[in-house]
């Protein structure tokens, strides 16, 4: 600690330095920084140096771009704090957010730099205080309009290069998106509920079989569906085929499992007007558990989700009791 408390101001102005590989170990050097020794950072003296290296890194080359991605996605984790009214970062997010943004939109994804712009976008996000919730309810919107049109694009796709950038990006929308409706309130997120549902419906009925892609837009579902609550009911008939081919998905396991846990979502958010699927969630469940296909790590998580359908609907799962101990 007091050796990088010492070195801290003469590591932040080499970022400056004319050599692309001292500009690199540097960044890292900085990422590495806040992510294990935050408290050497003097928040009065050494912070707003260190965003301003970092997001200036953001323009230089890919690697540059990746290490100041993961220093700035270290700072939100270490500083932020979502339960707060305000904090630390606040009067940077807007700037520090927007500088990922305009790196997230490159065309390429060398060294992982548009990759790490939006994990770090993502982490922040996540630990934001309540005063920058208006600056996420507005990267909810660009990041939209960017699926949205990556998606009106998918006709124009030829060859595997452009087919896994167009995987990656929606890949790494979903996944800002998810860190986005999580942090937002249940009010917000109902005002983008349908275009969001839209938007993942489309992505998920155009994606090809064990696409990539699948996880991540069902793991934003998931967000939805945890926010909303019951609200969450008029959306379920659409995305019901959806969620039944995932789960009779037994060659992709890792799709299948979050299908499982997606299950356990809905019954705890819907509580008793999960009923009517109930029976359709159960066949399904079922034959799950007697594939000899499908992974065994995804069975016990099966035999959980019996659980949340019996805890939500009470009662009126005892049409399902017998079988239920028979399996178990």
């Amino acid at each position: 600690m007091p050796l990088v408390s010492q070195a801290l101001p003469t590591i932040i102005e080499m970022m400056q330095d004319p050599n692309a590989h001292v500009k690199d170990t540097t960044a890292w050097t900085l990422g590495r920084i806040c992510d294990v020794l935050i408290q050497t950072v003097n928040t009065e003296l050494h912070l707003a140096s260190l965003i301003t290296a970092l997001v200036r890194g953001l323009n230089d080359s890919p690697r540059v771009v990746s290490n100041c991605c993961w220093g700035l996605m270290n700072l939100g984790e270490q500083l932020g704090d979502a339960s707060a009214t305000t904090g630390i970062l606040s009067p940077f997010f807007e700037g520090i957010t927007s500088a990922l943004v305009r790196m997230a939109e490159q065309g390429t994804n060398e060294a992982n730099a548009r990759t790490s712009s939006y994990e770090a976008l993502g982490a922040l996000v996540a630990h934001a205080p309540d005063d920058c919730l208006a600056t996420i309810d507005g990267l909810a919107a660009i990041l939209l309009n960017r699926a949205e049109q990556m998606l009106s694009m998918q006709a124009q796709i030829v060859g595997l290069d452009d087919r896994n950038n167009y995987n990656d990006i929606q890949m790494n929308i979903c996944s800002a998106l998810t860190s986005i409706i999580r942090r937002l309130s249940k009010n917000a997120v109902m005002l983008l509920a349908d275009r969001i549902m839209t938007l993942l419906l489309q992505i998920i009925q155009t994606a090809p079989k064990q696409s990539p892609i699948l996880e991540d837009a069902f793991l934003c579902i998931g967000a939805v569906i945890s926010t909303l609550e019951t609200s969450f009911s008029p959306y379920l008939p659409a995305f019901l085929p959806s969620l039944i081919d995932a789960l009779q998905s037994h060659q992709d396991y890792q799709l299948c499992s979050i299908a499982v846990g997606l299950i356990g979502d809905i019954c705890r958010a819907l509580s008793q007007s999960s009923l009517p699927y109930c029976q359709g969630f159960m066949e399904v469940l079922l034959a799950d558990l007697q594939s000899n296909i499908l992974h065994r790590n995804v069975k016990p998580p099966i035999l959980s989700c019996f659980g949340d359908i019996a805890l939500a609907i009470g009662a009126s799962f005892s049409p399902f009791l017998a079988t239920t101990v028979n399996v178990l």
